[in-house]
């Protein structure tokens, strides 16, 4: 099965509401949290830091895209660039819809990214993101709206509720 194929059947999974729960990720400069980190923590001050009430499911997710990833040569070197961006991702489109909408938004984030990694070989650079920007940048301005139309060009029910 190819990653392409891995991350689509994940999306699929996450469509069906059918998406599990881990303890809050930390980890690969990324930290997911149910409330801010304790500031005394001062090695996580250059980390994405995603604060949500949905923590333990995207956690869940990252510990999927993880396992996925792992199988893509040069892991090691990227994944200080993949876990960050799926942050800064999640963090732009935040936690005001449902569970399904940011599982989905942030899944967006490992397609484009491991597709760079596998087809482009550009991923390994950390400072640049899958979008030719900082990481968090080009998210300040991505149209979510569009992710519907890119899981059914997938062949996935985009959830709506």
């Amino acid at each position: 099965m190819t990653t392409e194929q891995k991350l689509d059947a994940l999306a699929a999974t996450i469509a069906r509401g059918a998406w599990g729960t881990s303890a809050p990720w930390g980890g690969a400069d990324t930290v997911i949290a149910l409330t801010p980190p304790v500031a005394e923590r001062s090695h996580w001050s250059s980390d994405e830091i995603v604060v949500t009430p949905y923590a333990r499911e995207l956690s869940w997710l990252f510990e999927q895209v993880r396992d996925i990833a792992m199988d893509v040569e040069g892991y090691g070197f990227f994944k200080l660039g993949l876990f960050p961006r799926m942050g800064a991702c999640a963090n732009a489109h935040g936690s005001d819809g449902t569970i399904a909408e940011l599982l989905l938004a942030t899944l967006y984030e490992a397609y484009v990214f491991l597709w760079a990694v596998e087809h482009e070989d550009r991923a390994i650079e950390t400072p640049v993101v899958s979008l030719g920007e900082p990481v968090g940048t080009s998210y300040e301005t991505f149209d979510f709206s569009a992710l519907p139309s890119f899981y059914q060009a997938r062949g996935i029910r985009y959830p709506r509720d």
